[in-house]
């Protein structure tokens, strides 16, 4: 019984040494959707620190990495513009929290939420927290104590199983996928046939759109952000909200998707927090559309950025804002 219990645990140890350099080595190669945003934020965080103030920074999820050309928004508002939207994996307070040492009064940050954010159903997921962890060791160590480190967050079972690589994936390195600025930009080109991202543009864009959470106010989303609005309000950072990018569905001309964005609106407006241009301003057809309801082409997204600049121009400050005097 000895020898076996023995057995048992010498082989899971060296199954266990044999996984993690596995892991880290095979896996972040062969998905390109999740395992490169540690990468991917060193990069937007460099692009970041090299900006100079005013500059005005994107906050949101991929609709955002994909759907919004800084360097057009740049021209257009003739400051520094970086993308610094990943994936929906990662929480809009997370990123707002790394953003609070980094900028100062007359920034600007601008947050075209995706619709689940709006969600009732809106938790910290295992996936989002390793991600997370893996970007930022100290921040994801105040939400994820126990996976902290790179090694934990790449190689834990739960996570590999949220990221298990799929046919199709992108097998670039990360300086193709990530622009100097912080975009997205591997949509320059409508997706090939057969390829997984054309599949996946038919299966979602043939999907009907389901209803919208009808009480959008109760969502965590305003719990969790609130603190750090409120931090970044304190620097005499502006906050704006506007809409993300998706397909022109039919669906939004309903009753209950005009009540949906209007509660959103409202929601901001608790937070101190304007909202600029309609939903409708994000509405795509279906052949500037990527791979899904939310990623657009580049054509299109840097015809969103031309009109998001001209919606943020007047309501962007001329000289700093003045820091709110302490309590």
């Amino acid at each position: 019984m000895i020898r076996f219990l023995t057995g048992i645990s010498l082989g899971a140890l060296i199954t266990w040494l044999a996984w993690v350099p596995l892991c880290r080595a095979w896996v972040p190669r062969v998905n390109g959707a999740h395992w490169f945003l540690d990468r991917a934020y060193e990069k937007k965080d460099a692009a970041l620190r090299a900006s100079s103030s005013p500059k005005v920074v994107l906050v949101g999820a991929s609709s955002v990495a994909f759907g919004m050309r800084a360097p057009v928004l740049e021209q257009e508002l003739r400051r520094p513009v970086v993308n610094y939207a990943g994936t929906a994996a990662l929480d809009i307070d997370f990123l707002l929290r790394r953003l609070v040492p980094e900028l100062q009064a007359g920034d600007t940050v601008v947050l075209p939420l995706e619709h689940a954010f709006y969600g009732p159903g809106l938790r910290r997921s295992p996936l989002g927290l390793r991600a997370m962890a893996a970007i930022d060791q100290e921040l994801g160590q105040s939400l994820v104590p126990r996976m902290n480190s790179r090694v934990a967050a790449r190689t834990d079972p739960a996570w590999l199983v949220g990221s298990a690589p799929f046919d199709g994936a992108v097998l670039r390195e990360i300086d193709e996928e990530i622009s100097a600025s912080g975009d997205y930009i591997n949509n320059d080109q409508p997706a090939a046939p057969g390829t997984e991202y054309a599949q996946n543009k038919i299966k979602y864009l043939g999907t009907p759109l389901g209803a919208p959470n009808p009480e959008p106010l109760t969502s965590p989303l305003w719990d969790f952000i609130a603190e750090p609005v409120a931090a970044l309000q304190a620097k005499g950072v502006l906050l704006l909200a506007a809409h993300a990018n998706y397909f022109d569905d039919p669906a939004y001309q309903t009753p209950e998707w005009t009540e949906f964005f209007e509660s959103v609106e409202e929601g901001w407006r608790r937070q101190g927090v304007a909202m600029v241009g309609q939903a409708s301003d994000g509405f795509f057809p279906e052949e500037l559309m990527w791979d899904s309801r939310s990623h657009v082409l580049e054509s299109a997204a840097e015809d969103r950025a031309r009109r998001l600049a001209a919606q943020l121009r007047p309501l962007l400050p001329v000289a700093p804002l003045s820091p709110l005097p302490p309590d």
